[in-house]
C-alpha cells in the first residue's frame, strides 16, 4: 500500500527541523524571535501549498481519473492558502507560546543543576520538544491538504470520493490507530462517522480524534497514519 504523503514528508521534515531548532537556540539565549514563529507559520503554509499540488497528481492517478484543461486548471486554483493560515494562525501562536515556556524552564533548570548555562545539556532536554513539533506540524499540513485535494476533485469531478484510514500496524502502533485502521468514509465526513458506536474504544477514539476532528489520519502526536481514496463501487 502507496504512502504518497511519505515522500512529501521526508523531503520537508529536517528542513523544518533544523529551522525550528534555530528558533529554540533564539529563545534560549533570549533573542528575539517573533520573526522566526511568523517564517514557521509561513514555512508550514508553503508546505501545504506545495502538498495540495502533488496530491493532486496522486489521487487523480489514483482514481483513474481525468480533467480537462479547464477542470485541472480550477483545480488547481482551488487551494485555499489562506485559509489553511487563518485556521490554524491562532493553534500555531498557542503552541509556540506553550513550547516556548516548557523551553525556558528547561533552561533555567539546567541553570540551576550546572550552575552554567550548559547548552549540550539544555540541547539534549529539548530534543523530544523539537522533534514532536517538527513530526506533528509536518504531517498535519500534508494531510490537511490531502483530504482538502480530494474535496475539491469531489466537487469538480461529482464523483463520489472516499477516504481511507491507513495504519502501519507494527509493534509501535497504538490500540486506537488500529482500530481506525481500514475506516471508509466519503471525504467530506468525519472518521468518527465511520466508527461503530457499540465499539468498546468509541469513546476513546473520539476523544483522540478531538483535536484535529476526524477530518484527516492524525489520532496522536507521532502518528504514522495516512490516507489513500476510493471511488464509490458501481453495482450492475
Amino acid at each position: 500500500m502507496v504512502n504518497s504523503q511519505d515522500k512529501i514528508f521526508i523531503r520537508n521534515y529536517d528542513d523544518f527541523k533544523a529551522r525550528l531548532s534555530e528558533y529554540v537556540n533564539r529563545v534560549i539565549n533570549e533573542v528575539p524571535s517573533d520573526n522566526f514563529e511568523e517564517a514557521l507559520i509561513g514555512y508550514l503554509v508553503d508546505l501545504y501549498t506545495d502538498s495540495f499540488y502533488e496530491e493532486l497528481e496522486y489521487i487523480l492517478n489514483e482514481l483513474g481519473l481525468e480533467l480537462d484543461e479547464v477542470e485541472y486548471r480550477n483545480a488547481q486554483n482551488s487551494i485555499n492558502q489562506s485559509g489553511f493560515a487563518r485556521s490554524n494562525y491562532t493553534r500555531l501562536k498557542e503552541i509556540f507560546a506553550s513550547r516556548k515556556a516548557d523551553i525556558l524552564s528547561i533552561r533555567d533548570e539546567v541553570v540551576a543543576e550546572k550552575g552554567v548555562l550548559d547548552q549540550e545539556e539544555i540541547d539534549r532536554r529539548i530534543v523530544p520538544i523539537i522533534e514532536l513539533i517538527s513530526v506533528s506540524e509536518v504531517h498535519m499540513a500534508i494531510e490537511k491538504a490531502s483530504v482538502e485535494t480530494a474535496k475539491v476533485l469531489h466537487h469538480i469531478t461529482g464523483e463520489v470520493i472516499y477516504k481511507r484510514w491507513n495504519s502501519v500496524n507494527d509493534e509501535r502502533t497504538c490500540p486506537i490507530c488500529r482500530l481506525l485502521d481500514g475506516t471508509r468514509v466519503p471525504v467530506g465526513i468525519s472518521f468518527i462517522e465511520g466508527l461503530d458506536p457499540e465499539d468498546d474504544a468509541y469513546d476513546v477514539a473520539v476523544n483522540y480524534l478531538s483535536y484535529t476532528g476526524g477530518d484527516f489520519s492524525y489520532a496522536h502526536p507521532r502518528c504514522r497514519c495516512w490516507l489513500t481514496y476510493e471511488k464509490e463501487e458501481v453495482t450492475l
